[in-house]
């Protein structure tokens, strides 16, 4: 708790700290300092930044004390383990997160390692890949998993510091993420399933960087792996950012192979709150064909699971690429006040996907220089700072080649340097042109 203080008043702002405070002053049962610090949280996001309490910073508040006399026997807690995967597999998240946790909680009593680090590994998977918003308790569940297999169960130690480099990636934390990831390769051994999800892992994260050698090296070897192994979703995932890459470096016809076998992967194993993704670079592939109707339709159909869903990430993408639909059809008006909506969506919660703002970003400082839009100068900016911050090295290539059609002669000579570290043929015609 003293720490978790601490952490939120060097950063009011990060809904992380916040939940994360609250959450342990409800565990420990002190019930006053939670509602006074959610009060404070809420009066304050309302007045500085205009926005309301976010679903996990509720669910903080809902947070159980912790039972020191519940008990179970191994059996219940596995069956309870069990029952929390199916439950969340089957669309019944928060039922599922529950019995998770009470499964974490019961394995405590029982002080068996092998629950204690099972339990916590499948609560952490289900707060960061099911739920948005939730990374900061499943980042905790992790490193208490890591302690605890570090301790007793070696072997579990890959599986654990693969989501860990899972989160960093996604954060664009992108040196930590390697570290976490190359530890799990090391632990992992010779574990297939591992090393197909850190290669998977490996290679978007490659792909963000813009080394993209590297990143199909990586994710071709997953895709491999994963049809071996008969995993479907890991095949699709690993699917999925191949098709990106390809999209990215304007290869339609690969593009479109991987993404559609995503797709069918995806559906084949009801794995429906991971479609918008590969749907969303789907329609992407078609509206760079100029096959305008056919991406409206995709894209529609992605912006509309993705909002069932909740999902922010997802959300934001596909209505990036609605935007860019409504410009091919002649409505700028309509491009730029999605493309606004695309951002304010993909942010909304304490833990993006931060590679997509930056890709958001980057629509909108194109359309803004076609059409001498008032704000295109502040984007370009924000997507220099972003880019070059993160060290994401096409969006950094392609920052500057704004900066440049603005006037700013430094980021042409900028750009032509930078762009030899980027093995991309069409960001490299972009610069020559």
């Amino acid at each position: 708790i003293e720490y978790a203080v601490r952490a939120a008043q060097i950063s009011p702002f990060d809904e992380n700290h916040q939940i994360l405070l609250i959450r342990l002053y409800r565990l420990a049962g002190d019930d006053e300092s939670a509602e006074r610090q959610f009060a404070l949280c809420k009066e304050v996001f309302a007045r500085e930044l205009g926005i309301t309490p976010s679903r996990a910073l509720l669910e903080a508040m809902r947070q159980p004390r912790l039972d020191s006399d519940a008990t179970a026997d191994k059996s219940s807690i596995a069956a309870l383990v069990e029952a929390g995967s199916a439950a969340v597999s089957a669309g019944a998240v928060d039922t599922g997160m529950q019995s998770l946790r009470t499964a974490v909680e019961l394995s405590d009593q029982d002080g068996d390692s092998d629950l204690r680090i099972g339990s916590r590994l499948t609560l952490a998977e289900t707060l960061i890949h099911s739920l948005r918003g939730y990374d900061e308790e499943g980042i905790a569940c992790l490193h208490e998993a890591d302690e605890i297999a570090s301790t007793f169960h070696i072997d579990a130690v890959a599986q654990v510091r693969a989501e860990l480099g899972y989160v960093d990636f996604l954060r664009a934390r992108y040196d930590r993420s390697e570290r976490w990831l190359n530890d799990a390769l090391e632990y992992g051994g010779n574990d297939s399933a591992v090393r197909a999800k850190v290669l998977a892992y490996l290679g978007s994260l490659e792909s963000d960087r813009g080394n993209y050698e590297r990143s199909l090296s990586f994710l071709n070897e997953a895709v491999e792996i994963s049809q071996a192994l008969q995993d479907r979703r890991r095949q699709a995932y690993a699917c999925s950012m191949l098709g990106r890459v390809h999209l990215l470096r304007g290869d339609l016809t690969a593009a479109t192979e991987h993404l559609n076998t995503s797709i069918s992967l995806a559906e084949g194993d009801h794995w429906l709150s991971f479609l918008p993704w590969p749907q969303t670079l789907r329609g992407e592939v078609q509206l760079a064909r100029g096959d305008n109707e056919g991406a409206g339709v995709l894209l529609g159909q992605a912006f509309a699971r993705a909002c069932q869903l909740g999902d922010p990430c997802w959300e934001g993408i596909s209505a990036r690429g609605l935007a860019m639909v409504s410009h091919d059809r002649g409505d700028p008006d309509e491009a730029f006040r999605i493309l606004s909506d695309a951002r304010s969506r993909c942010n909304r919660l304490a833990d993006p996907y931060v590679w997509l703002d930056g890709y958001i970003l980057d629509a909108q400082c194109e359309l803004g220089r076609l059409y001498g839009h008032g704000d295109t100068h502040a984007w370009v900016d924000a997507l220099q700072e972003l880019a070059s911050r993160t060290a994401m090295k096409e969006l950094t290539v392609r920052s500057l080649l704004h900066g440049a059609a603005l006037g700013r002669e430094a980021d042409a000579a900028a750009a032509i340097l930078l762009v030899a570290e980027v093995d991309n043929p069409r960001l490299h015609s972009l610069v020559s042109s």
